[in-house]
């Protein structure tokens, strides 16, 4: 203190959690700090161990009613075995050395499974698209590059044709959340597989609509406006849901945002910025979103960009 006396604690234990100084923003820490404390380290899981973890997850999960009715249960050491062998496959074929997102961990087999929840299922062949799926928005969706991506799905393939006796289909699957109150799990719309034909005159009736309340678009509904589409709808039907779009200029993040937002009821909000425009205006317009919510109970959509990123 100021008397520069020791200040002691007492009744009072301190726990500290860090992660390795590998990761983003990391800094060393004082040999000072670190002889006054005791360190444990604690490692991932072994391979054994992280397939008998989510054996014990699976089997839960494949219980539920909506899951074939329990019926795919005793797959579940088969699904873990699949999900680990996928797991590690992508850490070693994509580090964190090429791209710094690439940090795969334990936590995103723990969505890879619980996110099975959302879907309907009826028969195996549902439940492996429905699993793949999942798998692909988790894993494939931060990979860079076509080369990357396709690379994924080769090894996916593989590992489903040796693992799990299934071939996964060339022509993509897409699944878009249901409005039917009845398959809404935890605050969540259910996910329901469109066959491709249905899904490319769904988004374009969409877009319709979209352009007859607001304006022209002038979109081409190409393979990737429709992965995309269907991926914002996956994120952005869940309750909180936030996502990070990263690409160059020019792909439609923010045409594609709008027409989601205009499909699951959102109201578009992004800051318009001006010469003037700093701090003391972004919290006014947040205030401004936050009392729409609020008080005016609007589901609301904040679309920030980094050129809107000034100070």
């Amino acid at each position: 203190d100021e008397n520069l006396e020791f200040v002691h604690l007492e009744r009072v234990q301190v726990i500290a959690s860090m992660n390795p100084p590998s990761t983003i923003g990391r800094h060393v820490l004082n040999s000072r700090f670190t002889a006054n404390v005791r360190i444990a380290y604690f490692d991932y899981p072994k391979e054994e161990e992280l397939i008998q973890i989510y054996s014990e997850f699976a089997q839960k999960v494949l219980k539920q009613p909506q899951l074939g009715k329990g019926s795919f249960a005793k797959a579940s050491k088969t699904i873990a075995t699949f999900m680990v062998e996928v797991y590690k496959n992508i850490r070693q074929a994509f580090s964190i050395d090429s791209h710094r997102h690439y940090l795969f961990t334990p936590r995103d087999l723990t969505q890879w499974i619980f996110g099975l929840l959302r879907y309907q299922v009826s028969s195996s062949e549902d439940l492996m698209e429905s699993f793949l799926y999942e798998g692909s928005r988790i894993f494939r969706d931060r990979l860079v590059g076509k080369e990357s991506r396709i690379k994924y799905d080769q090894m996916v393939s593989i590992q489903a044709r040796q693992l799990l006796k299934f071939t996964p289909n060339p022509q993509p699957a897409f699944f878009m959340s249901s409005k039917d109150k009845s398959l809404y799990r935890n605050g969540m719309p259910g996910l329901e597989r469109i066959p491709f034909k249905d899904y490319k005159k769904f988004v374009k009736t969409t877009v319709t609509a979209y352009e007859r309340e607001f304006r022209e678009l002038g979109l081409h509904l190409f393979d990737e406006v429709l992965e995309f589409f269907a991926q914002e709808d996956r994120v952005l039907s869940r309750e909180g849901g936030c996502l990070v779009l990263c690409g160059t200029s020019g792909v439609g993040r923010r045409t594609i945002t709008q027409i989601v937002s205009f499909l699951r009821e959102l109201e578009f909000v992004s800051p318009k910025i001006t010469r003037d425009y700093g701090e003391k205006e972004f919290r006014r317009d947040l205030k401004t979103i936050i009392q729409q919510v609020v008080v005016e109970n609007k589901s609301t959509l904040l679309f920030l960009e980094n050129h809107q990123m000034i100070e």
